[in-house]
């Protein structure tokens, strides 16, 4: 996967770059790009990812697979280093929606995780609808992603190729009952607000006189701060602790 999961290409990967099993010159996606192309390749039946924003469902639609980003609280994070807490989730890569299945009733089979907080008791047989009917169910395609800039037109015919088939699965759908609400829309960079408020400049000196006044002022209370990598050896390291 890539680093620290900071990238969408699976090129800044500690080790190597993990390339499309498809074509070896393409990438697979990110930052679980090296599950998805496990699973692409035959070399596993069955994977996991992480998804923050997109990290599962990305690399599994450029490696053709089935990519599943579950619930909030459905799967254990325990073990994952947060990333965006509330939109981190752990979900499964297959060759198959039915694998997937029977992958997240292995997941959260025993029910809350005592080792994370945010796990839920997750009492569903995924496998109980694989066989249902779509008849009617609602599909969303965002206009604007259909005429966003760089997008190719082979990743927009196979878009418009699939939602046909969700159609000709469902022969009551038409476009014009698909159209009956207000197109969505997504905002831009252009409209985020800064991070840094007004008032940081008076927030950090407020800080600044709580901490000398709660500083410690004996020994007792003191801590010495931990040698790094580039500090002396633990021996030669002293306490710089005030004295009472």
């Amino acid at each position: 996967m890539d680093e620290f999961a900071f990238g969408s290409s699976t090129e800044s990967s500690a080790f190597h770059r993990t390339n499309n099993p498809w074509d070896t010159e393409r990438v697979p996606g990110g930052s679980s790009g090296g599950s998805a192309a496990a699973v692409a390749a035959g070399e596993v039946a069955l994977s996991l990812g992480s998804d923050t924003g997109g990290s599962i469902r990305q690399p599994a639609s450029l490696c053709g697979v089935v990519g599943f980003k579950p619930t909030y609280g459905a799967v254990s994070r325990y073990g994952v280093v947060a990333f965006g807490s509330s939109l981190d989730q752990v979900g499964p890569f297959g060759r198959t929606v039915e694998d997937v299945a029977l992958a997240m009733n292995a997941l959260t089979g025993a029910g809350h995780d005592p080792y994370d907080c945010t796990s839920q008791d997750c009492a569903v047989d995924f496998t109980e609808h694989l066989n249902d009917s779509i008849e009617g169910k609602r599909v969303g395609i965002i206009p604007a992603f259909m005429e966003a800039e760089g997008l190719t037109p082979e990743v927009k015919a196979a878009v418009q190729r699939a939602a046909q088939e969700l159609q000709n699965q469902a022969p009551s759908w038409s476009r014009s009952t698909c159209r009956t609400w207000t197109p969505p829309s997504l905002p831009t960079t252009s409209s985020a607000r800064p991070r840094r408020s007004p008032t940081w400049p008076a927030s950090m000196a407020f800080a600044t006189v709580i901490r000398r006044r709660v500083a410690p002022t004996c020994p007792t209370r003191a801590r010495c701060r931990a040698p790094t990598a580039l500090a002396p050896r633990p021996s030669a390291v002293r306490c710089s602790a005030p004295t009472c």
